[in-house]
């Protein structure tokens, strides 16, 4: 899966930096036709220091790369169809980041600044996964749903280092 969603050799997006490079990565996995297996007995920590509702505790480069990153992870990887289907509440949303920044947080304010210096990168790395692109909206439009999106496997149950469980879904 690293090697088939990274694009340029890249599994991290270059151009993001501290936050949502793990959802950018998530979001290109699932157009790019993989699916995640819940396995409740593993277990994870994530060390984080950050909160929500926290913000202005945060070190201001960091707050102003989460909004640059919430908007080239939009450029790169939404499609048509989901952004017609989630319009108000991703509208809703990226207005409300904005007005915080003009409001309340203006040291975010060169996010946008960033994000038009990122664009042409931003507009080419959405051509190759657009391209390589193996999910219908429809598919895709699962995860983006008010409720809670897990789904069983279905088919003939595998170990987990079985390579087929691995591979992408055939679109």
């Amino acid at each position: 899966m690293i090697e088939d969603i990274s694009i340029d050799g890249c599994f991290f997006d270059p151009d993001f930096f501290a936050y949502r490079e793990d959802a950018d990565v998530a979001w290109r996995a699932q157009l790019l036709g993989w699916r995640c297996i819940y396995t409740p007995a593993a277990m994870g920590w994530h060390v984080r220091s950050v909160v929500p509702g926290d913000r202005r505790s945060i070190n201001p480069a960091i707050n102003m790369h989460s909004v640059k990153n919430r908007f080239l992870m939009r450029i790169k990887n939404a499609t048509p169809g989901l952004y017609r289907h989630c319009w108000l509440p991703m509208t809703v949303r990226d207005l409300a980041v904005v007005a915080g920044c003009l409001f309340v947080e203006p040291r975010s304010l060169p996010a946008f600044w960033r994000v038009a210096k990122c664009w042409p990168a931003m507009k080419g790395r959405r051509r190759e996964i657009m391209r390589r692109r193996r999910v219908s909206d429809g598919e895709l439009m699962r995860w983006f749903r008010f409720e809670l999106a897990g789904e069983p496997l279905t088919g003939e149950a595998a170990p987990a280092t079985t390579p087929r469980m691995l591979a992408p879904d055939a679109a």
